[in-house]
């Protein structure tokens, strides 16, 4: 499991979602990584439950707002899962 950053998690307050690594670029930039807390997630194919993880997707990066005077970018890798 990833080192979990509590007081980032704490921080963003983003529901169902921890902050597992973050690095501070230069002093106007933070690069956030998150994680779902989620055991299951719904199949974008046919809307059924899941909780078997097939894969993850390539990291997508959003802008949020800032922190610290700094812009905030979150990373996340969405999950693919197969129904069981």
């Amino acid at each position: 499991m990833a080192e979990q950053h509590d007081w980032l998690t704490e921080l963003l307050d983003f529901p169902n979602v921890r902050v597992i690594h973050f690095q501070l670029v230069g002093v106007h930039r933070l690069n956030v990584v998150i994680e779902s807390t989620l055991e299951a997630a719904m199949c974008p194919q046919c809307h059924q439950p899941s909780w078997v993880v097939h894969d993850q997707s390539e990291p997508q990066i959003i802008r949020d707002l800032p922190i610290w005077n700094r812009r905030c970018w979150l990373s996340y890798r969405p999950r693919r899962c197969v129904t069981t």
